[in-house]
């Protein structure tokens, strides 16, 4: 549910159907069940006061939570998130605007993660805009760590910047974050420096024992049958189970 205007993000809804298969993910779940044709043209959600724009969804304590990116003057600056809660994934409700950034930040975008401990870890990217239209993107190198234990209430833990072996310090930001076995591996968007083999616009890699501290490793290998790399801007990786009982990694 994502809307690619800038500017008009300011609600989300969907329509049409599709079929949930078995081992799709509690958060697969919510998207898709908001696809079933009961919910064709049942609602479009915006919240009361603002615009919201790439909600990331996930399942906890009995309630669907989406984590948006928040502008509450509706002027293309997103300085927070913002939380809605569901009960069936297809009805939403304001929560409210969440952890804001750090001062002149005015492009949030981040994605939550749920730890075995129960407790949540968000990433979220940290630049600047300057300019009479107060667009122009700077400082764009880092994303900002923090954790809570009920989605409200968020405490800065780390922070995370593009290790100069492998990535420009131009683009560092909406990393999503999955468990990994015992450890964590989180996909932000990045500029890589080899520009041959990478697009400008590319999923970097990077480790994480606890899903706070993070290490950088090579950008992801992709490979395209002798095509051209084209830029990739990522929105998220799910294990999906197919009909035939194996399961891909989707980016």
């Amino acid at each position: 549910a994502r809307n690619h205007s800038k500017g008009r993000a300011q609600r989300w809804g969907f329509c049409g159907g599709v079929a949930v298969m078995p081992g799709t993910s509690a958060l697969a779940r919510a998207a898709l069940l908001a696809l079933s044709p009961a919910a064709c043209g049942a609602f479009v959600y915006q919240p009361a006061v603002g615009q919201i724009w790439d909600p990331s969804l996930l399942h906890w304590n009995g309630s669907y939570w989406a984590i948006s990116m928040y502008s509450p003057k509706s002027n293309k600056q997103y300085p927070s998130g913002f939380l809605s809660r569901s009960q069936n994934g297809a009805h939403w409700h304001d929560v409210g605007p969440i952890a804001p950034s750090q001062p002149n930040t005015q492009w949030w975008k981040g994605f939550p993660l749920q730890r075995p401990d129960g407790s949540f870890v968000l990433a979220h990217g940290v630049y600047d805009t300057h300019g009479a239209d107060n667009t122009t993107r700077a400082g764009n190198d880092a994303l900002r760590i923090l954790t809570s234990d009920n989605l409200q209430n968020w405490t800065e833990a780390a922070t995370s910047k593009p290790d100069p072996r492998w990535y420009k310090p131009t683009r560092w930001d909406h990393m999503y974050m999955k468990r990994n076995g015992s450890s964590f591996v989180g996909f932000p968007v990045s500029e890589p420096i080899n520009a041959t083999r990478y697009a400008s616009t590319w999923p970097g890699v990077q480790h994480s024992p606890d899903g706070v501290t993070w290490t950088a490793a090579a950008p992801l290998d992709v490979r395209w049958g002798g095509v051209a790399p084209q830029g990739i801007e990522e929105g998220g990786i799910e294990r999906l189970t197919l009909p035939d009982g194996t399961s891909r990694y989707c980016l």
